[in-house]
């Protein structure tokens, strides 16, 4: 994996964070 593709995976997984944070 290259830099680009874990910073996607990073993003991604912080989207879903801030889903999950905001339905708590």
């Amino acid at each position: 994996m290259n830099a680009d593709q874990i910073l996607m995976e990073i993003r991604e997984v912080n989207l879903s964070y801030l889903m999950l944070a905001q339905s708590l």
